[in-house]
């Protein structure tokens, strides 16, 4: 069961210079601000976090955080503002030292995408809810001080059929959290008294379509929501009915809205690209910008500035009143396609400006670009007539993962001339085993050498023996007692017979080991220590080399390939083999079977075996 949670994945990056240090390649979902020292950070589709610096002008981001394996969904900062708070459709939350780049605690209590969060820097309350209809309620010092601290201070899950909640507000006092569902219904609730099972919140129904965005007062007296059903609405939360109903945006939904300086103005954002802003006075709307796709989220600074984000990868700054952004942070290309090529190796794939490259998984990089080039054309120009099992599955958040699970990932051999090894040509390679064994080939070394100390310092014969100071990682070496002089022989010995190639997969390559969809563990193939827990099916790969039977075998049927050919003799003209099977061997079988005496055989005669009416092999019979 525990095989079947578990995922291994390769996350593929472009290595070049110019890929560093480069903007978001799908949408930006979140913008977080921190006023004091002028940096910005934005969470994208491409499951990443970018801290920019705006006060310096550049429209480079300043470092990538990666810890999250889906889209980004909301971003708050803590005050003080060196905690930051993320949540994504991986179901996890993460609490980020910003000033280290590190995450301090992942936080998975949600089943489904959390979808949003909302802080109050009064209380230091955290609430996140998503599509699994629970709310939960965290508090942050208790997250940030205190290493056990994993669980909620509070949790909301009054039915079991609670609708998926896509938008979520919360008092200054934490004493009203709103909550915007995909019943169309906005849900009143106090966490200090959270119902009990079977209870019913306060609902607030007008809203034709999913609620996407809440906006409180001060103190929580009133409410702005807005929907994909394209209204706006303005609440009197006591009375608990809509004052006024806005439609500005004539076309599309509302996704998004964002509140002025004071509750005096706010602004609102969506699927029509169209800002508006809107005063609560007079309840009038103007426009004040029109962004370059649907918009997904507006913040204002103090001095009335608005950042906004797209479903493209740019995050804009504008000033109010100007139709042209004053700042853009430049995004980059993202892949949009991808096919896999027949060898099971390789894929080819295209960005968002047409460009198409070709993927190595065994190099765990890209190999070839190929520029602006006919998509379809170049899929064809790499076919090959091979059939390899499917042992992998891609995914694409702008750049390009490699899944492997249990236990298909096993499901795929080839011999070693196909994958170039001249001193190796007839060995059968799984490519998954020397996938793995290549990514942890740096975990396998420092976990022997942590077990190797394990045991010796175990072993009372070697703590009494002399030790010796001497300079090197270890800093101490044990005289050896006979028994473990003949452990350390063994392990020399299987160390020499591991004459199996490893691939030379780049050191930098992300691998991400996940469990029902979270990741429990992030780390580049260089920095492995040893001591990291892997699943059972992982290690025993590495460790032990065990990999599942494949007992896979094909039925093939051998016939003339025209009248004037003589047939095999009976009983040999269905065979079955193994999935992994050479062409030769087919020629060499039909040779045996064919018993020509070596006068009926010419020199240059040769055998020509067919697939598809294509010829696969000429093989001399000489």
């Amino acid at each position: 069961e525990f095989h079947l949670m578990t995922r291994v994945s390769l996350v593929l990056s472009d290595n070049s210079p110019q890929d560093q240090n480069q903007g978001h390649s799908f949408g930006v979902n979140a913008i977080a601000i921190s006023e004091t020292d002028g940096m910005i950070y934005t969470g994208g589709r491409d499951a990443t976090i970018k801290e920019w610096n705006i006060s310096s002008g550049q429209d480079r981001p300043l470092r990538t955080l990666e810890h999250h394996t889906d889209w980004i969904n909301d971003l708050v900062l803590c005050q003080p503002e060196d905690i930051l708070i993320s949540c994504s459709s991986d179901c996890a939350i993460k609490l980020w030292n910003i000033k280290k780049g590190k995450v301090l605690k992942s936080l998975s209590k949600h089943t489904d995408y959390v979808k949003a969060l909302a802080y109050s820097p009064k209380t230091h309350l955290l609430a996140s809810a998503g599509l699994d209809g629970t709310v939960n309620v965290w508090d942050v010092e208790s997250l940030r001080t205190k290493p056990a601290a994993l669980f909620p201070k509070t949790t909301i899950s009054p039915s079991a059929k609670m609708a998926s909640i896509y938008s979520l507000a919360m008092s200054n006092e934490c004493n009203l959290i709103v909550t915007g569902a995909s019943d169309n219904t906005l849900r009143m609730w106090d966490p200090r008294s959270p119902p009990r099972l079977g209870q019913k919140p306060s609902k607030l129904k007008g809203h034709t379509g999913t609620v996407k965005s809440i906006l409180l007062n001060p103190d929580a007296t009133q409410m702005i929501s807005a929907g994909s059903d394209g209204a706006i609405r303005i609440w009197d939360l006591g009375q608990q009915r809509t004052i006024k109903t806005l439609h500005p945006h004539e076309h599309g939904g509302v996704w998004n809205l964002s509140l002025g300086t004071s509750w005096e103005h706010f602004y609102s954002g969506g699927k029509d690209n169209r800002i508006f802003k809107t005063n609560l006075s007079t309840y009038e709307s103007e426009l004040v910008a029109t962004a370059p796709a649907p918009i997904l989220k507006m913040v204002t600074t103090l001095n009335g500035d608005l950042w906004v984000s797209t479903t493209n990868p740019e995050v804009q700054q504008y000033v109010v009143g100007t139709e042209v952004p004053k700042m853009s942070l430049a995004g980059r290309p993202a892949i949009l396609k991808y096919h896999i090529l027949n060898n099971k190796r390789q894929f080819l794939t295209q960005d968002s400006e047409e460009k198409v490259s070709l993927w190595d998984i065994t190099k765990g990089m890209k190999i070839q670009d190929f520029g602006k080039v006919d998509w379809e054309e170049k899929i064809k120009e790499h076919v090959e007539i091979i059939s390899v099992p499917t042992w992998f599955s891609l995914t694409t958040t702008g750049t390009v993962t490699v899944h492997m699970d249990y236990p298909g990932c096993f499901s795929a051999e080839v011999y070693g001339s196909d994958l170039g090894w001249t001193d190796l040509p007839e060995v059968r390679v799984n490519l998954a085993n020397v996938v793995l064994r290549s990514l942890f080939e740096n975990w396998r070394k420092n976990a022997k050498i942590l077990a190797r100390k394990k045991n010796i310092k175990k072993c009372e014969k070697c703590e009494s023996g002399k030790k010796e100071e001497r300079a090197g990682p270890e800093d101490v070496q044990v005289e050896e007692c006979q028994e473990c002089q003949k452990i350390s022989k063994e392990e020399k010995e299987e160390e020499e017979e591991e004459d199996m190639p490893l691939f030379d997969i780049p050191g930098d390559v992300l691998v991400v080991l996940s469990e029902q969809g979270v990741a429990t563990l992030r780390c580049a193939v260089d920095k492995f220590v040893g001591n990291e827990h892997l699943p059972p099916w992982v290690s025993d790969c590495i460790l032990k080399g065990v990999v599942p039977p494949n007992k896979k075998e094909i039925t093939f049927h051998l016939a003339p390939f025209d009248k004037h050919i003589d047939k095999l003799p009976q009983g040999n003209l269905s065979l079955k083999a193994n999935r992994l099977l050479k062409v030769k061997r087919i020629a060499v079988h039909i040779i045996s079977k064919l018993n020509l005496a070596p006068k009926d055989v010419a020199p240059g005669d040769f055998i020509q075996v067919y697939c598809h009416t294509q010829v696969r092999i000429s093989y001399h019979w000489m």
